[in-house]
């Protein structure tokens, strides 16, 4: 699958793809939702800790906090993994930071969004050079985004916007869900979906559903996804 998404950009139908894949295990009678929920805000401190009808994770990706009419998002593509000690961490940073491939992904990404929100006439700014943003286990590259709502819409009618963004799906993006579609043979059920709350002024915060998983207390089963 790889392979054809390669072919893909190479002969320039598509610019990204982001397949994904999963993985299910038995879970056993002394298996906690809650214990893993804490385990993952203690190690996780900067992510979306969420815990939604069975669906539990952690995200590093903000996909819209709206207060009144601003609008605040965070992009995240490339990564690299942490060194095994500051030296080597250190120069896993610099290594992202000047990584092209990782560049270029991660301007898809952000060029989506403003691209999205524009077309829904929603003013918006972006950092012009990315950030490394630090987990227990990954870097990322970061980019803030900050817009102006047009009118009171609410966060639900910007989360309906911009998902899915470059970040889950590819770029262009209608291309990239059709080959996701057709090629990947995976009901991704609500990983890489909008997860959040809405109060009733249309407030709200919102990330993606990545660094999840699923739950089935009947079969006893959980299923982890992944994407790259």
């Amino acid at each position: 699958l790889v392979g054809q998404v390669k072919s893909k950009i190479r002969s320039g139908s598509l610019q990204k793809a982001v397949i994904a894949r999963d993985l299910t295990r038995k879970i056993g009678p002394k298996f906690s939702v809650s214990k893993v929920l804490t385990r993952l805000t203690e190690a996780y401190p900067d992510t979306f800790v969420f815990s939604i009808d069975g669906t539990i994770g952690a995200s590093p990706e903000t996909l819209a906090s709206v207060r009144g009419r601003t609008v605040s998002l965070r992009v995240l593509a490339g990564s690299a993994s942490r060194g095994l000690n500051s030296v080597a961490d250190t120069s896993q940073a610099r290594k992202l930071a000047m990584s092209q491939k990782d560049l270029d992904e991660h301007q898809f990404a952000v060029q989506n969004v403003l691209q999205t929100l524009r077309r829904y006439g929603i003013t918006a700014v972006a950092e012009d050079t990315p950030f490394q943003l630090k987990l227990p286990n990954l870097w990322h590259l970061a980019t803030d985004v900050r817009g102006r709502l047009p009118s009171l819409s609410g966060c639900l009618s910007v989360v309906g916007a911009l998902h899915p963004t470059a970040a889950v799906a590819g770029s262009p993006t209608s291309a990239a869900v059709s080959f996701i579609e057709n090629h990947e043979n995976l009901d991704r059920g609500r990983y890489a979906g909008p997860v959040g709350w809405v109060d009733a002024r249309g407030d709200g915060d919102w990330a993606l559903a990545l660094r999840c998983a699923q739950v089935d207390p009947l079969s006893a089963t959980i299923t982890a996804y992944a994407g790259a």
